[in-house]
């Protein structure tokens, strides 16, 4: 095959890189939306072998090779640079956990999101209630894991919006909603809906269980934050991470959002 007779050159892991794993980053009806996002020329993803070995942090550090690396365009760091690793939930197969974002006060009944005065919340600017809620939910994720500290005197009240945010399927959702430093965001739920569709199918694998048929995920999944991948400095808000195994086929996806337009 084409990885021994790379193996044999003694450039295994370099042949065994797929540099372009989402292919919905070049779909006609997604890349104009990654656009004015302020995503088309950030995120990046590669997909590599990887050796299972160790707990959750010795796991990523090993997918996360120098070639890997400079694939994504990943800051410099030092090998024991810190590193957090949340493991993430694999189980949504439907865009049916976002349901009770459609049934919420956040949105109109026409699918937009309602508009509201410019605030900035955790550094991302906010104008529509969607985004706010968004940007509120990952700000006290980030406190309460001590990524960052509570900068923000706040006490309007929240959104009542049931919706469990530690599943890859909402983080992925998370990641084009807030998009990059330079995003114009939409009102439509659906075109974040439709974008994050096709991401997560070129992200995660499903099969159906032989005991009793139910479609599952093949993934483990990942939400990486730190100097390991982000360099040292003040964390970016909108900087993003995701590391998505397939363990079974010993594959790998690493989804890479440096937000550099901040700079």
């Amino acid at each position: 095959s084409a990885a021994d007779f790379a193996a044999r050159k003694g450039c295994p892991r370099q042949a065994a890189m797929d540099t372009a794993p989402c292919k919905c980053f070049a779909d006609r009806a997604v890349h104009p939306c990654l656009a004015r996002w302020g995503l088309a020329d950030e995120i990046k993803a590669v997909r590599v072998r990887f050796e299972r070995k160790g707990k959750d942090e010795e796991l990523v550090r090993g997918i996360l090779t120098d070639e890997v690396r400079t694939a994504l365009g990943l800051p410099v760091a030092e090998d024991d640079a810190a590193v957090r690793v949340e493991r993430l939930k694999c189980e949504a197969t439907t865009l049916a956990l976002f349901d009770p974002i459609n049934a919420s006060d956040v949105m109109l009944a026409s699918g937009r999101a309602k508009q509201c005065p410019q605030v900035v919340i955790g550094g991302v600017e906010c104008d529509n209630a969607l985004r706010k809620w968004l940007a509120r939910k990952k700000y006290d994720r980030d406190v309460a894991a001590g990524t960052r500290d509570r900068e923000e005197e706040d006490d309007e009240e929240r959104p009542s919006v049931a919706l469990e945010d530690d599943e890859l399927l909402y983080r992925l959702f998370e990641l084009l909603c807030l998009g990059g430093p330079l995003a114009q965001p939409d009102l439509e739920l659906d075109h974040y809906l439709k974008a994050t569709k096709a991401l997560y199918r070129d992200c995660a694998q499903v099969y159906k269980r032989s005991s009793d048929g139910a479609t599952c995920l093949a993934n483990e999944a990942y939400e990486v934050a730190g100097p390991l991948v982000f360099g040292n400095g003040d964390p970016r808000p909108l900087a993003r991470c995701l590391v998505i195994t397939e363990p079974k086929r010993a594959k790998a996806l690493v989804l890479f959002s440096p937000a550099r337009g901040m700079w």
